[in-house]
């Protein structure tokens, strides 16, 4: 799966046949926001969301920055992994 920063956009973006899945984002001097994460639903399950998750934390790390959600996606994710606390501890 090709990921591409679309940097006009503020997005990272994966093309898979005719549809286009991104995850919006915001670059502060040490953060990288995660805003929204949109997958069409002929793409859902597939694992793209994910993988544009794993993706922007991969970005983060390497440029030296802390990732901050506003998207219900990416924070179930980092809860699931243990990268937030828990719900309802933080």
């Amino acid at each position: 799966m090709q990921i591409t920063d679309n940097k006009a956009a503020r997005r990272f973006e994966v093309h898979i046949d005719r549809y286009t899945a991104w995850l919006d984002y915001a670059r502060g001097e040490r953060i990288l926001d995660i805003l929204h994460t949109d997958v069409p639903s002929a793409l859902s399950g597939q694992g793209v969301g994910t993988a544009l998750v794993r993706h922007a934390l991969e970005v983060a790390r390497a440029e030296g920055r802390t990732v901050v959600s506003h998207c219900s996606f990416s924070t179930a994710y980092l809860r699931k992994h243990g990268l937030l606390p828990p719900e309802g501890n933080g």
